[in-house]
């Protein structure tokens, strides 16, 4: 049984208590799961069962902060909303947590360098025509 144990240790696999997930991927699950919510830091630490000093302590330990991980969740959702859904620009706004939609058009242009209502128009997305129609180009050709 012994040298199983160590054959299983020496190709990765960790026999024993479990690692608990980093603090910014606790963090993480728990504010996805309602990005609409007027998240603050004292509130998450709560939920988390944290000081609020202990959890910027622990988030800047781990290179992040409360307002940058909240912000990066945001933007990415809401970028996802963009490309997978017809939903309009506002209603996203809405579901990320941002209830002015200039203010979140402001901030998600500041993270992708586009408009959300660019996103929208573009044409190069993975799926889209342009990648159908570049695929059988090159199988045309080739």
């Amino acid at each position: 049984m012994a040298g199983v144990l160590l054959w299983l240790a020496q190709e990765g696999v960790g026999v024993g208590p479990a690692r608990s997930a980093g603090l910014a991927a606790r963090l993480r699950t728990l504010l996805a799961e309602d990005l609409a919510a007027p998240w603050t830091a004292p509130e998450a630490a709560r939920a988390l069962a944290l000081s609020e000093a202990t959890l910027r302590r622990r988030l800047a330990r781990e290179g992040t902060s409360f307002s940058d991980l909240l912000a990066d969740l945001r933007m990415s959702r809401a970028l996802g909303l963009l490309q997978a859904t017809s939903q309009p620009v506002n209603r996203v706004a809405l579901e990320v947590g941002y209830d002015c939609p200039s203010r979140f058009a402001v901030r998600f242009r500041a993270r992708f360098g586009i408009t959300p209502s660019m996103v929208r128009g573009r044409v190069d997305r993975i799926g889209t025509n342009l990648d159908r129609r570049r695929t059988a180009k090159d199988h045309s050709e080739g």
